[in-house]
């Protein structure tokens, strides 16, 4: 399987909880279901990234279209 992160780095933490329950990733996405943690090489690449609240309010603004 290929994943693709928005920033370069090194995987510094793969979440094993997930490994035994994969259900977590569509049970809870943003909290239990996380896949690992990634150790960015340049700060500025997180600057770019939403966070779940940015995208909540991305998404009101599409309904209102």
């Amino acid at each position: 399987m290929n994943l693709y992160s928005p920033v370069e780095g090194k995987i510094i933490e793969i979440n094993g909880a997930v490994v035994e329950n994969p259900s977590l990733l569509l049970e809870d996405p943003y909290g239990d279901g996380w896949l690992f943690r990634v150790e960015a090489e340049d700060a500025d690449d997180l600057e770019d990234i939403d966070d779940e609240d940015d995208l909540d309010s991305d998404e009101d603004e599409d309904d209102e279209d």
